[in-house]
């Protein structure tokens, strides 16, 4: 039975792609079986169950209204909602333009208890290439770290993010990690650097502390100067695509700011990252 929708579909599947038709696809007038309207949330018509989406490409037409016509017989079911339908479990729809309602994926994850903030701030001495770091370790597992680095200065500096850096354990400050959603306990699996790791800290050196200790540097990941007073801006582009970095697992990596020039500098290091078990 071909069942006739206007404005009916969002998008097909096509190569493993989902196509969800429109709450507001409606067959002829005067079919004495038009479907029901569910007010605010996406549905499927015909004799598929709510929820039931197309895996392939449908089998569709138009005709001479211009209506799109789906043979619903062939549909192949894949569910995409639960059996049980509640009000957090159903796309939604805003009632004005009947655009699909969405959030961004790092807002997901804060909403998870899965994103992580912390940051270090000090004021250099007057002395060139006066540093200001924070370091720590990837967990041993398949959860990868999405780090975002942000950095401020008052004067010019500027800017190392370094993987498998050497540097001496337990010659920096612990500093504790926030979880970004204040009512989740989840805390991030990152270490601090320390010959006894601590679990949801990283380490953080000033200049007494950085010259105190042995370091070697990694490999340089990316590197930027700051003008005086600039930032505070993320490393690595003008977009989050460009600014993520998934960070390779029980990962020794240093975040290091120092100073160009002999002048007392206010330097500002900011760490924003969530944590997802890879599936692959």
């Amino acid at each position: 039975m071909w069942n006739k929708f206007k404005y009916a579909i969002i998008g097909i599947v096509i190569g493993g792609l989902i196509a969800i038709p429109s709450i507001y696809a409606t067959r002829e007038p005067g079919d004495s079986t038009n479907p029901s309207k569910f007010a605010n949330k996406v549905s499927i018509y015909g004799k598929r169950s709510l929820g039931d989406v197309a895996t392939e490409v449908l089998p569709i037409r138009v005709d001479a209204d211009g209506y799109l016509q789906i043979d619903v017989r062939k549909l192949p079911l894949v569910r995409l909602f639960p059996k049980t339908l509640t009000s957090h479990n159903v796309l939604q729809q805003d009632t004005t333009t009947e655009a699909l309602c969405t959030i961004e994926y790092e807002l997901c994850e804060i909403h998870k208890g899965n994103s992580y903030s912390t940051y270090y701030s000090v004021t250099t001495a007057s002395s060139d290439d006066d540093v200001t770091a924070i370091g720590f370790t990837t967990p041993n597992t398949t959860k990868y770290l999405h780090l975002v680095v942000g950095i401020s200065a008052s004067d010019p500096a500027e800017f190392f993010l370094e993987e498998d850096t050497t540097i001496d354990n337990d010659a920096g400050s612990p500093l504790n990690v926030q979880n970004r959603n204040r009512n989740s306990g989840n805390v991030a699996g990152l270490y601090s650097l320390n010959t006894t790791p601590v679990v949801g800290r990283v380490t953080t050196f000033d200049e007494t502390q950085y010259n105190g200790a042995s370091h070697t540097a990694g490999t340089i990941l990316d590197y930027t100067q700051l003008a005086g007073g600039s930032g505070p801006f993320a490393v690595g582009g003008a977009s989050r695509g460009t600014q993520v970095w998934v960070l390779k697992p029980n990962t020794k990596y240093l975040l290091r700011l120092q100073n160009i020039g002999g002048t007392t500098n206010v330097h500002t290091i900011h760490m924003d990252w969530y944590e997802l078990i890879d599936k692959h």
